[in-house]
């Protein structure tokens, strides 16, 4: 899975209002990269928790970088 895309879909999905939009286009992006569903709705959620949406999109590449390989490591051991 290309982590590069997986941020960017973190920083698109960011830019919505409604947070079901949010995941559906997070998750989307994530399986077309090659992540599975399951990887994929848990690194959300693990993001979920700690940013908003609008905090999604603000953030700092090196701290949303850090988070997202931190979720995917996570999810991919469950």
């Amino acid at each position: 899975m290309k982590l590069s895309a997986i941020i960017t879909l973190v920083i698109l999905a960011g830019c919505s209002d409604e947070n079901s939009h949010a995941r559906g286009e997070f998750l989307s992006g994530c399986v077309h990269s090659g992540g599975t569903k399951a990887v994929c709705q848990c690194i959300f959620r693990n993001l979920e928790k700690k940013y908003s949406p609008t905090e999604l999109q603000q953030s700092r590449w090196g701290n949303l970088i850090q988070d997202v390989i931190e979720a995917k490591n996570f999810c991919s051991k469950e």
